[in-house]
């Protein structure tokens, strides 16, 4: 990984200069082609980042890539500068593909230097120990990504669960997948010690290819699974932070409040939510109007009205979702077109090559073959 050409400083002084003029560097919000009124969810930058340096290295001209996720390269080049959510999963969606490389977020989790998560990052390093670390991270995530929101579960286990605000799940694995990885690496890093995951998983499938996962988490890892997340052992709470600094630690957090109070609450489309409930639901046949919204807790009739307010209805929502997950699933060479209609929500195979010459005109055969895949039966 080629190394940022102003990496964040290491020492407690270099961090409180750095920090504080992240907090109050001008905000810098202006989107290429989107209406000047229009709030996006915005993030750091960090994966995107990340991808764009690893494409450049394996000498990938990235500017096709930065015209189709609608970025623009100085917002791209300029660490200052953050970015859209949905343009950082589209850009590193593309490279991605272009770089055949179906675990890049993973990849990616696993050799970004930790610093560049910035503020976020230096927060978690000085807190006391792992489970002080975490909560740390669950109330001020949205500085770094304002899509994330991350809750701590601690029974049996500390579980660390990440869900998205802003953004349709369905239409990202990397930064999801370099997210849990991320975390998990940096407190292997943050306490030098092997800390014990018992159990993960991810709500996107995977049929092959998981053994990349197994080894690094050390333990089985879900696909498909109802939630986005990483579980520990539950001693693992009380391990203490290597880098832990109780005065820096007390002013950065002062700084992180400050920044969470300018930037308020942020609504997420009924539309966004509607999805985000639906990807769980739809391989079990019981992604229906009822369901979502009760998940929701709204009526019905209730959600049909906030749908139809933003010009669409649950049936189109459940519609589009299907077709754009058709268009990923059909790539996938490994995955057989019953299975895929299965993940999909519709109970016969015959019932999803229906949807799916209405959505391209094509069969899926014949859109598997155009792409050069065998289609499996």
């Amino acid at each position: 990984m080629i190394p940022p050409r102003n990496a964040p400083p290491s020492s407690a002084e270099g961090v409180l200069a750095w920090a504080d003029t992240q907090q109050h560097a001008q905000p810098r919000r202006r989107r290429a082609g989107l209406p000047p009124d229009m709030h996006l969810h915005t993030a750091t930058g960090g994966v995107a980042r990340a991808a764009a340096a690893l494409g450049r290295a394996k000498g990938l001209d990235i500017e096709p890539f930065l015209r189709r996720a609608n970025l623009l390269r100085r917002t791209l080049d300029d660490p200052q500068t953050r970015i859209p959510v949905v343009q950082q999963v589209a850009f590193v969606n593309a490279l991605a593909q272009a770089l055949k490389d179906d675990q890049l977020g993973f990849h990616l989790a696993q050799a970004v230097d930790l610093r560049q998560a910035g503020l976020i990052y230096y927060v978690a390093a000085s807190s006391d120990d792992v489970a002080r670390s975490i909560k740390n991270l669950e109330r001020y995530c949205r500085i770094a990504n304002e899509s994330v929101v991350l809750t701590v579960r601690a029974a049996d286990s500390l579980r660390v669960e990440l869900a998205y605000s802003g953004l349709a799940r369905h239409s990202d694995r990397h930064q999801i997948e370099f997210l849990i990885a991320l975390v998990v690496r940096m407190y292997r890093e943050l306490t030098a010690a092997p800390l014990r995951v018992v159990e993960a998983g991810f709500t996107h499938q995977r049929i092959r290819g998981g053994q990349p996962y197994r080894r690094f988490f050390g333990c089985a890892v879900q696909f498909g699974a109802s939630a986005d997340f990483v579980a520990f052992h539950r001693d693992v709470g009380s391990v203490a932070l290597q880098k832990r600094d109780e005065y820096l630690n007390h002013i950065l957090i002062g700084m992180c409040e400050k920044m969470l109070a300018q930037k308020g609450t942020i609504s997420t489309p009924w539309r966004t939510k509607t999805q985000n409930i639906l990807g769980p639901l739809l391989p079990h046949g019981t992604a229906s109007l009822k369901n979502v919204a009760k998940v929701l807790g709204v009526s019905p009739r209730t959600l049909t009205r906030r749908l139809a307010g933003e010009g669409t209805t649950f049936v189109a929502v459940l519609d589009s979702m299907r077709r754009e997950l058709a268009l990923v699933y059909i790539l996938d060479h490994h995955l057989p077109l019953g299975h895929i209609a299965w993940l999909l929500g519709f109970s016969e195979q015959s019932a999803f090559s229906h949807a799916f010459r209405r959505w391209t005109g094509k069969a899926p055969r014949s859109a598997r073959a155009e792409r050069g895949s065998p289609a499996p039966m």
